[in-house]
């Protein structure tokens, strides 16, 4: 069960603001580029992380990237990311 903190450390906690800003006023990321994108998605398959729809979306878009990942992935990645593609087309 959690205890109140002391009166000294919470007037002290006062001072520090603990709002976390809006994402509004964070500077935005920067595309990655097509070859960056595809190392991306290639770290995501070999660490059985799942491939977003902008990831999917992507790979329609640059079927040259798409080949590439095919072409240089190892087989029991590549069974998986064709499964993945597959499925995706199921769904639009």
């Amino acid at each position: 069960m959690p205890q109140a903190l002391p009166p000294e450390v919470q007037t002290k906690l006062k001072e520090y603001p603990f709002t976390r800003p809006s994402t509004q006023d964070m500077p935005k990321m920067p595309p990655l580029d097509p070859v960056a994108r595809r190392q991306s998605i290639r770290t995501k398959l070999r660490s059985d992380m799942s491939l977003s729809n902008n990831d999917v979306e992507f790979l329609r878009e640059h079927p040259e990237e798409a080949k590439w990942l095919k072409d240089h992935i190892e087989t029991r990645f590549g069974l998986k990311f064709e499964s993945l593609a597959n499925s995706r087309d199921g769904q639009a």
